[in-house]
């Protein structure tokens, strides 16, 4: 078995900043802390502290949060026509009356049955694509909505209660942006009192250019972390059905074994596309965020793949800097 446990100087030419969630159920002292978020998630301690399960206040007003309470989307991506209103008028569809006369389409037998004495009128399926085309969900104005808060937004949870009374709350740790040199000193100051196989140790990556993140925004980046991730696995002594591999074979809800880089890169909401492997949350947080690392029971196991993971992420753009294939593959931010 293979671990390094000594801290070593960690250059880093092309990561500007690493920063780490680690799952867990932490100390109720920890959970007071500025870097302790809440993790639907997370079942460790049985203790969430976050699950209605008192009468403390939830201050959440987040959109991403709001759900309809029709068709239980995001309110920014409800499509319940009865939930919409008139970008002019503020009327629902059936009292709107602001297409009834520019829908009018020519060709279409509908209007011109409708339409009578020279006035055009537009039938009811040209008049509803209109409205949908000049509307807006106004879930929260109608008060057809209600909060589906996980707990993983950021919110602020005003806990006067200390949960169910147990040692320790399941969530999550959560470090600043910090230089690669000082993520093994935070994690094992901030590493939680216990884990399972439900959590994990993501890790968030920033770039000193564009360019650099361009070059691991590619299949072949997720192929070459595998490869050597699972080498050091095995160099490690990672015992084989551990929670690592069901990991990196994609076996857990939460970092699927898929590449949706441009779908993830144009989100800025928590959508379902993060639960990748990698997820490349460009507009949410500016980084590369990889979660595919267990939280290990061992903080040192924990410790030496990011190491590790940080090393294959210098060592795969500094292979490709000069690439022309990677020069050619240009992203188009906005």
């Amino acid at each position: 078995m293979y671990l390094v446990t000594e801290d070593f100087p960690l250059t880093t030419k092309y990561i500007y900043k690493s920063a780490s969630e680690l799952e867990g159920a932490v100390t109720q002292e920890a959970s007071e802390t500025s870097s302790f978020h809440y993790d639907s998630s997370v079942e460790v301690s049985g203790n969430r502290r976050g699950d209605n399960d008192c009468d403390c206040t939830v201050e959440c007003d987040c959109d991403s949060c709001m759900r309809c309470d029709d068709c239980n989307e995001q309110i920014d991506y409800c499509d319940c026509i009865s939930c919409r209103r008139c970008d002019e008028c503020d009327e629902d569809e059936e009292d709107c009356e602001c297409h009834s006369t520019i829908a009018y389409v020519e060709s279409c037998d509908d209007c011109n049955s409708i339409s009578t004495l020279g006035i055009l009128r537009a039938c009811c399926n040209h008049r509803e694509g209109a409205f949908l085309d000049n509307s807006s969900p106004r879930c929260m104005d109608i008060g057809n909505y209600h909060n589906d808060c996980d707990y993983d937004c950021g919110c602020e949870i005003n806990h006067e209660c200390r949960g169910d009374g147990s040692e320790y709350v399941d969530g999550e740790m959560v470090s600043p942006p910090l230089n690669a040199e000082d993520l093994p000193q935070w994690t094992r100051e901030n590493y939680p009192e216990e884990t399972n196989t439900t959590c994990g140790a993501h890790q968030h990556t920033s770039f000193k250019r564009m360019k650099y993140y361009s070059i691991v925004m590619c299949k072949g980046f997720q192929e070459y972390m595998h490869i050597g991730l699972m080498a050091w696995a095995k160099a490690t002594g990672i015992r084989d059905g551990s929670a690592f591999y069901k990991r990196m074979n994609g076996d857990v809800h939460w970092c699927k074994k898929m590449y949706d880089a441009y779908q993830q890169i144009q989100t800025s909401d928590k959508d379902d596309c993060r639960y990748r492997i990698i997820n490349y949350c460009w507009r949410l947080h500016g980084t590369m965020e990889v979660r595919v690392l267990p939280a290990f029971q061992n903080v040192e196991y924990t410790v030496s793949a990011q190491k590790e993971l940080t090393r294959l992420i210098e060592q795969y753009v500094d292979s490709n800097i000069d690439s022309l294939q990677h020069r050619r593959q240009s992203i188009t931010w906005r």
